[in-house]
Order: structure tokens, then C-alpha cells, then sequence
């Protein structure tokens, strides 16, 4: 019994990745009536953060935004600020 319980303890703790899960739970605590289908269009494929800091951040440079476009301009975004530099270039 005892080398069972020093063979659990020595086991290193497992570093969780990102997930689109995480995302969608970012993006929802920033906008809780997300729809489903546009969170999910946010958070497709996601693997960092940065789609949801998008969203949370993009109404600073323009803010009329719809949540529609906003998704639209966030999704897949792997640098939330080049992003939105981009965006309010062109806005």
C-alpha cells in the first residue's frame, strides 16, 4: 500500500490545453445571451484565447458593433489585437 500511494504522488500534475469549450465559456461570461450557432462559429477550432478577447475587446473600436459581425470578424483569430487594429483600419 504504501508504494502505491508514493507512486500516485509522484505523478506530475497534467497541464490542460485550450479548448473551444474554454472559449465558449470565455465568450459567454462576456455576453451571456450568446445563440448557440454564433458561440459556436466564435469558438470553432479554437485553441487559445484569443477569439474570445476579440469579441470581449472589438466593441472598442466600434461601438455599434452587432454581435453577428462581431463574430464574424473574431472567429478564428489567433491575435485578438492585430484583429481589432485591423478592423478599425478598415471601420
Amino acid at each position: 500500500m504504501k508504494y502505491l500511494l508514493v507512486f500516485f504522488l509522484a505523478i506530475p500534475a497534467i497541464a490542460q490545453a485550450y479548448d473551444a469549450m474554454d472559449c465558449v465559456n470565455d465568450a459567454v461570461k462576456v455576453y451571456p445571451e450568446f445563440i448557440n450557432g454564433l458561440v459556436t462559429k466564435l469558438c470553432k477550432n479554437a485553441s487559445n484565447s484569443e477569439p474570445a478577447k476579440c469579441f470581449r475587446d472589438i466593441s472598442s473600436v466600434d461601438k455599434s458593433i452587432t454581435v453577428g459581425i462581431s463574430v464574424d470578424v473574431c472567429s478564428g483569430t489567433t491575435n485578438a489585437s492585430k484583429t481589432i487594429d485591423c478592423y478599425g483600419k478598415a471601420w
